[in-house]
């Protein structure tokens, strides 16, 4: 969860024609809400059916939660400003090591919008080996994703009418 914004000098920025700053905004309203000082995050241990894609991330056994950000690895700073068409890439992403047959919500985060949003929700159970398997498709940039366990709402109960009044 560390931001480090290094590109503070004004060559770094208006020089090259490639102000990276508002990504770090948009990183920033990712992670917030995120608890990531609760002590519980380890390594999501996240697998790509493709080596084009790198996922980075981490998980909270105890609260049933994770997030990762998935990146196509050929859309990197040098090869965006020299305009170098970037392939897209489709794979799947397990995150191993959940309860089994559970269902989670998972949000999918548009990180090159300008200004990061949730653009899908979805529902997704982990197998019976606690592996949640997401799909990705046509990436060329990155992605975000928050996964947290799925709570529904509890039934409200029918309230039991009370008998009549006895008049006499």
């Amino acid at each position: 969860g560390l931001i480090e914004s290094y590109w503070y000098e004004q060559q770094h920025i208006y020089s090259t024609n490639f102000d990276q700053r508002p990504h770090f905004g948009n990183y920033y309203r990712f992670i917030q809400g995120i608890p990531l000082n609760n002590g519980n995050y380890i390594d999501a241990q996240s697998i790509s059916s493709n080596i084009y894609l790198r996922v980075l991330g981490q998980k909270d056994l105890i609260n049933q939660r994770a997030h990762l950000w998935i990146q196509n690895i050929n859309h990197t700073w040098r090869n965006v400003l020299n305009g170098v068409i970037i392939p897209p890439v489709s794979a799947t992403i397990t995150v191993p090591g959940l309860t089994p047959n559970t269902s989670y919500q998972v949000e999918w985060w548009d990180t090159y919008a300008p200004v990061a949003t949730v653009t899908q929700t979805e529902t997704i159970q982990t197998d019976t080996s606690g592996n949640l398997i997401l799909s990705v498709a046509n990436l060329t940039t990155d992605t975000a994703v928050r996964i947290s366990l799925l709570i529904l709402p509890s039934a409200t109960p029918t309230p039991t009418p009370l008998p009549a009044p006895v008049v006499s």
